[in-house]
């Protein structure tokens, strides 16, 4: 089986009296990084819990596309994610790694709770651990580690399991320049390999070509959806998309 989207129908959330998410319509395609973007208590995070099937939304649906046996299915998401929780990577402000383990040990264990076998966890995770440049602290314990350190096996640890679909919510926290040119790589293989990619970010020092569309979120709804401008700073486009949502 193979993912090629996921889509959004009439999306609603609610917390109490607020409204979180209002009627979001939106689908996602397989190969693409899409960015979201907003201020505080636009939808984001909201929208990222529902996708990553975290949350159930209050009103409407969310399904997935799936090629199966040469045929494409429309299946509710949530039911998805019962069988099959792998196809899903998250990168979060809660690393969900454990520090009295070593990096490689992290590794070790995910793959495992994820049903790989101890090779092919092995093979991923050598993999990881050269592509994030962890190779020196990957055999000491995570509780050593420097932020950065850690940000970079948390991502180690979304992927071991070769996602589908990876949603990223604030990832460049803690990682200095060389640690985001590191995620750049990482994005770009993980596109041409077919991941959809759902980032969440304040850091607007973005190379242009890493995104291939970029949602605005405001009160709760999409105010913006498209390509941003390449003549403009990705900083600078946000601004002026933002006061035309106001």
């Amino acid at each position: 089986m193979r993912l090629l989207g996921i889509r959004l129908h009439d999306v609603s959330r609610r917390f109490g009296r607020h409204l979180a998410l209002r009627g979001v319509s939106v689908g996602f395609d397989a190969g693409q990084i899409a960015l979201l973007l907003g201020p505080s208590g636009a939808g984001k995070s909201t929208l990222r819990r529902v996708a990553s099937t975290l949350l159930r939304p209050t009103r409407g649906l969310v399904t997935a596309s799936v090629e199966h046996e040469g045929a494409r299915h429309e299946v509710d998401l949530f039911e998805l994610a019962e069988h099959d929780r792998a196809f899903l990577g998250l990168v979060s402000h809660a690393s969900l790694i454990y520090h009295d383990l070593t990096g490689r040990e992290n590794l070790d264990l995910f793959g495992r709770l994820y049903g790989l076998s101890a090779e092919v966890t092995r093979t991923r995770a050598e993999a990881l651990i050269r592509e994030l440049d962890l190779l020196d602290a990957a055999d000491r314990l995570v509780a050593g580690y420097s932020r950065g350190m850690r940000q970079r096996l948390s991502i180690a640890r979304a992927l071991i399991q070769g996602p589908s679909v990876l949603l990223l919510d604030e990832p460049f926290t803690g990682l200095d320049q060389s640690g985001n040119r590191i995620l750049y790589g990482v994005l770009r293989r993980l596109r041409a390999e077919g991941c959809l990619t759902l980032l969440i970010t304040h850091n607007l020092d973005l190379p242009h070509d890493l995104i291939d569309r970029a949602l605005l979120l405001n009160h709760g709804r999409v105010a913006h959806d498209g390509r941003p401008d390449p003549d403009l700073s990705l900083a600078l486009w946000y601004e002026q998309r933002l006061k035309e949502s106001a």
